[in-house]
């Protein structure tokens, strides 16, 4: 547990890279409308991601929080295979439900050029691939598609970097 929590303060006090900010628009399975907001926080060992999100399913609405920790056993600015843990939450009609799983995969995230990045989870191993485009000003342009066991999620999104 030490170790964890060290690696978790390292991530925190060591410059990163970047930081950005992102609003994203998805569907799950055509029934499903997905708003979220995120942040991300970016160096050459971790990346740091937190995430809230609406998923309006028409008579329903569930909140989604999501905080997620990577580690890059290389260099993630040039491309790296990595271990994640991430905490979700979900409430919505005076319930709530959260679970704790890990994230293998691979990802370059340098904050230019191109990004991109494919993952599995332990939980449900729910496939996961994104890409975003970082443009001259800050901006990015980015997509990402999951497969659950049933069904997809597409989503598009906007970023501002610094």
């Amino acid at each position: 547990m030490k170790k964890i929590l060290l690696l978790l303060l390292v991530s925190f006090i060591a410059k990163p890279d970047y930081n950005s900010v992102g609003l994203s628009y998805g569907n799950i399975g055509g029934d499903i409308d997905v708003l979220s907001l995120g942040y991300e926080q970016v160096n050459s060992k971790f990346a740091v991601t937190g995430v809230v999100a609406n998923l309006d399913a028409g008579l329903a609405d569930v909140t989604l929080t999501e905080v997620m920790l990577d580690y890059g056993f290389g260099n993630f600015n040039e491309g790296s295979w990595f271990v994640g843990l991430e905490h979700a939450r979900a409430s919505g009609g005076g319930e709530s439900v959260s679970d704790t799983f890990l994230n293998v995969g691979y990802k370059k995230v340098s904050g230019e050029g191109l990004d991109w990045g494919v993952s599995i989870d332990s939980e449900e191993q729910d496939l996961t691939a994104r890409v975003t485009q970082w443009l001259d000003n800050g901006l990015g342009v980015g997509a990402r598609v999951t497969v659950f066991e049933e069904d997809e999620l597409f989503e598009v999104s906007l970023k501002y970097k610094w």
